[in-house]
C-alpha cells in the first residue's frame, strides 16, 4: 500500500491559556508504541467509521490478562517535577540564578517562589515559610499517581479507551480477531478518543506523514507517526490555600497555569532526577520504579500488614502517607523483595521515609531470608536482622530519612548511609539491633519489614510516607518505592 494524503480531518491544535511553561523530554519510540491505529489498504482518505481504528496499548495483552507494560514503568508524568529551565520552559521564577541548581527549578520549587513573590514581594522569601518541606511534598502528592492526582488522572483516561479497558462504553469495541484487544473507531469523535484526535493534529500541520509504505498487512497496528521534535501538552492548575493571603494582608493570590510539554526525542534525554522527595519515582524516566499501596484492606494491595493497621492522617497535617499511633497493636508491614531470586547480596540500601511525631519509640526494618529447613533460626525464616535509627538526635516533628547501606555483606553488618541521600529530610543511619542465624550473602531474601515494638499508647507516632528497596542482580539494578495512598 503506498497511497499517500490526509487520513483525517484536519484539527487544529488549541493551546489552553497558562502562566508558564514547564517540560518532560520523553522518547518518541514510547508515544508511538502506545498511541497506535489500524486502517484497510483502500480508503485510506476516508473517514469512515470502518476505515480507522485506534488504540491506546498501555500493555500489550487484553483486559483478562494485562500482560507486560509498554507504557514504561518509569515514566511517570508528576507535573510538580516537570523542568523549569529547559530551552522550550517559559516564564519560570528565577530560573536565570546561577545559585540554584536545576534539581531545584521544578515547578513545584516555581510554585513557592511565586507565592514568596505574591506574599512578600520578593522570590526569596521561600525560607520565610515553616513548612517548605511539607508545601513541596503536598503539591507532588496532589500531582502524583495517588487515586486523584494529577497524573493518575491521565492514567484513569487513557485507560479508559485502551486496549485492556473494562469499560463498559458502547463505542469501545473488541476486536476478536487481534487477541479481543479494545478500541474506539469514528463514531467515537469527542476528546476521550485520544488517538484519532491527536492524527487528526498531525493531519492539520504534516499530513505527508500518513504516507503508508511500511509493507505491514491492513490488520496489522502501526503508531502514530510521531516524530522527534512533536509535542504533546496538558495543564495543571495551582491554586493557593484558602485565606493564604492573609499571612502578610495581600489581596487574593491568583491561580497560576502551567502548561506542561511532553517533548518528543531519541537518545539520551535530559530530564531533572527528584532529588528532595519521598517520590524519587515522580519524574520521566527514573532510575527508580513506584509502586503506590493503595489501604491495607484492598485485595490488590502488595503489602501484608498482620498486625495494627495504618490509618489517615490526623488533621491538620497535610502529608501524604499512613498515620500510625502504638496502642494496641504493634506495627509490622511486610513487602516482598523485588526480584523472587533476590539474595542477601543483591541488596545494596534500603531507606524509608517518615514524619517523626513522637520519638519515645522508633519504627525499624527487619530483613528475613527464606527458610531452608536445616539450621533455621525460627519456623519461618532462616536469618533475621534487625535495623533501627542509630548515631542520631531524633527531633519530634521532622521529616527523616532512616535506612542502610548492605553491599555484599554477611551477618547483618552495615557500610552506614551514603546512598540515595534526599534534600528536605534530616538523615538518620540504622545499624544492628538485633540478629539471628547467620545472614549470609547467599541466603535468599523473603521480606523486609516495617515494625514497631511498643503498644504503649503514644509510644511510637509517625506518618510513613516510603519504603525504598534497591537491588543489583549482576547487571540489573532495580530500586523499587513504595509511596503510601492516603486514606
Amino acid at each position: 500500500m503506498s497511497e499517500s494524503g490526509t487520513l483525517l480531518a484536519p484539527q487544529a491544535v488549541t493551546i489552553p491559556d497558562h502562566d508558564a511553561v514547564a517540560v518532560f523530554n520523553v522518547q518518541t519510540s514510547d508515544m508511538r508504541n502506545v498511541f497506535q491505529y489500524q486502517t484497510d489498504d483502500i480508503n485510506v482518505n476516508d473517514v469512515d467509521t470502518q476505515d480507522i481504528n485506534y488504540y491506546v496499548r498501555l500493555y500489550d495483552g487484553n483486559s483478562a490478562a494485562l500482560g507486560a507494560p509498554v507504557w514504561p514503568a518509569n515514566l511517570v508524568l508528576n507535573a510538580a517535577n516537570a523542568m523549569m529551565d529547559d530551552t522550550l520552559s517559559y516564564n519560570g521564577i528565577d530560573v536565570t540564578d546561577n545559585n540554584i541548581s536545576a534539581p531545584q527549578k521544578l515547578v513545584k520549587h516555581d510554585i513557592l517562589r511565586y507565592l514568596s513573590q505574591r506574599l512578600f514581594n520578593t522570590s526569596k522569601g521561600v525560607d520565610l515559610f515553616s513548612n517548605v518541606h511539607a508545601m513541596k511534598e503536598n503539591i507532588s502528592g496532589k500531582c502524583g499517581n495517588f487515586t486523584g492526582g494529577a497524573s493518575s488522572s491521565i492514567h484513569v483516561a487513557l485507560s479508559s479507551v485502551s486496549t485492556t479497558s473494562t469499560d463498559s462504553n458502547a463505542l469501545l469495541y473488541t476486536d476478536i480477531s487481534n487477541n479481543n484487544i479494545r478500541y474506539l473507531n469514528n463514531d467515537s469523535s469527542g476528546n476521550n478518543n485520544i488517538t484519532r484526535m491527536l492524527m487528526n493534529q498531525i493531519a492539520q500541520y504534516d499530513p505527508s506523514r500518513f504516507v503508508i509504505t511500511d509493507g505491514l498487512a491492513d490488520y496489522d497496528l502501526r503508531p502514530v507517526p510521531f516524530i522527534d521534535g512533536d509535542v504533546l501538552n496538558f495543564t495543571v492548575i495551582f491554586n493557593a490555600a484558602a485565606g493564604q493571603n492573609n499571612l502578610t494582608g495581600v489581596a487574593a493570590i491568583p491561580s497560576r497555569t502551567y502548561l506542561i510539554k511532553l517533548v518528543l526525542g531519541s537518545g539520551s534525554l535530559r530530564n531533572t532526577a527528584v532529588v528532595d522527595s519521598a517520590l524519587v519515582a515522580d519524574c520521566a524516566y527514573s532510575r527508580f520504579t513506584s509502586e503506590i499501596v493503595p489501604a491495607l484492606s484492598s485485595a490488590s494491595t502488595p503489602v501484608y500488614g498482620g498486625e495494627a493497621v495504618p490509618t489517615a492522617v490526623p488533621a491538620p497535617l497535610t502529608y501524604f502517607g499512613w498515620h500510625y499511633i502504638s496502642n494496641a497493636d504493634a506495627l509490622n508491614l511486610v513487602f516482598a523483595p523485588n526480584t523472587a531470586s533476590c539474595t542477601v547480596a543483591n541488596v545494596t540500601s534500603v531507606y524509608m521515609t517518615a514524619r517523626i511525631i513522637s520519638k519515645v519509640r522508633l519504627p525499624r526494618i527487619t530483613i528475613y531470608t527464606a527458610p531452608t529447613f536445616s539450621g533455621d533460626a525460627a519456623v519461618g525464616y532462616h536469618s533475621a536482622v534487625t535495623y533501627a535509627p542509630s548515631s542520631v538526635v531524633i527531633t519530634d516533628d521532622l521529616d527523616w530519612q532512616f535506612g542502610f547501606d548492605l553491599t555484599g555483606v554477611t551477618g547483618g553488618a552495615t557500610a552506614g548511609f551514603t546512598a540515595n541521600l534526599l534534600d528536605g529530610y534530616e538523615k538518620g543511619a540504622m545499624s544492628v539491633l538485633t540478629s539471628e542465624g547467620p545472614f549470609g550473602a547467599a541466603e535468599q531474601i523473603l521480606s523486609f519489614n516495617i515494625q514497631t515494638d511498643s503498644v504503649v499508647p503514644g509510644d511510637v507516632e509517625f506518618i510513613l510516607t516510603s519504603l525504598v528497596i534497591c537491588e543489583t542482580i549482576g547487571a540489573v539494578v532495580t530500586n523499587k518505592v513504595y509511596n503510601f495512598q492516603p486514606f
